[in-house]
């Protein structure tokens, strides 16, 4: 695996993991009792780099993830900016969205979310029309952040 990109996935503590968990269920249940959560939702932003998660987000939880492995994932903090990515680089990424275990496969996407934010990295991933290896995805990739954004101009 890429130097890199191997440095840029943190590794999960544990007791960080089971506060977010505790506090995200905190806020399940208070937002299905029609309770204020505002305080577990400021702990559980602080805990995860001010990612700035609200009701919204934990309102449509279930319908895509456990308490658990969400706090996982947003234990790992904010996605960095990798300056210059190169196309073995976005490729190691793509290997590990498409093989590794969660939540180092969704904080692999989410790198590429956050360094090509034109560029529709979920449909490039999963909405291919052929099986395509990472190599030339990554390059599509690439060649879509090259084009202008012409909604941005």
């Amino acid at each position: 695996m890429n130097d890199r990109i191997q440095s840029a996935i943190p590794h999960l503590v544990p007791e960080v993991v089971d506060k977010l968990e505790a506090l995200i269920i905190e806020v399940v249940t208070s937002i299905d009792e029609g309770r204020d959560c505002t305080e577990q939702l400021a702990a559980i932003n602080a805990f995860s780099g001010n990612q700035h998660y609200d009701r919204e987000t934990f309102f449509k939880l279930y319908s895509w993830t456990s308490e658990r492995d969400f706090a996982e994932l947003i234990s790992m903090g904010p996605p960095p900016e990798i300056p210059d990515l190169t196309v073995d680089e976005i490729a190691a990424c793509l290997d590990i969205v498409k093989i590794a275990d969660e939540p180092c496969a969704s904080f692999c996407r989410r790198i590429l979310e956050q360094n090509f934010p034109a560029v529709a990295i979920i449909d490039i991933v999963y909405d291919s029309d052929d099986e395509q290896d990472n190599y030339t995805l990554a390059k599509k990739i690439l060649d879509q952040a090259a084009k202008p954004d012409i909604m941005r101009l």
